[in-house]
């Protein structure tokens, strides 16, 4: 009897292990959407940027994909979200952001601290403000 009921637990655990692996396999398609490519160089296309927080929470800003040097907006309107340059420091002194043409007015870039941010904004491109540095932070418009 007891063969019976080990068979049948092994089933149902067997079967809540295959639902699971489908809904992470589900979740992580959807967020993976959100995920731009990275940017070989600046070849006039958006990369190298993600929505954070992924699907199916509501998403609070774009931030550069980890370890990326380079990242390009070049969307009409940014999704309606502001653009985070997070994860500089000694490993990563520089990041580089061109926003193209993107109209993020009612949004901004945050150019974090430490390193150097480098932020481009090119062919009618508008942030209602472009904030970075901290207290020793040198300001270079060009």
């Amino acid at each position: 009897m007891s063969r019976i009921n080990d068979q049948r637990l092994l089933r149902a655990v067997g079967g809540v292990s295959l639902l699971t692996l489908l809904s992470v396999l589900a979740y992580s398609q959807n967020a993976s959407a959100q995920v731009l490519p990275p940017c070989p160089s600046p070849t006039g296309g958006s990369c190298g940027l993600f929505v954070s927080p992924p699907p199916p929470q509501v998403p609070e800003g774009w931030n550069f994909l980890p370890a990326a040097t380079t990242a390009i907006m070049n969307d009409s309107t940014s999704s309606n979200l502001s653009i985070y340059m997070d994860g500089r420091g000694l490993l990563l002194p520089t990041q580089t952001l061109t926003v193209d043409g993107t109209d993020m007015r009612n949004y901004y870039v945050n150019g974090s601290f430490g390193g150097t941010a480098n932020i481009n904004l090119l062919n009618g491109a508008a942030a209602d403000l472009i904030e970075a540095g901290g207290p020793a932070a040198a300001l270079r418009p060009m």
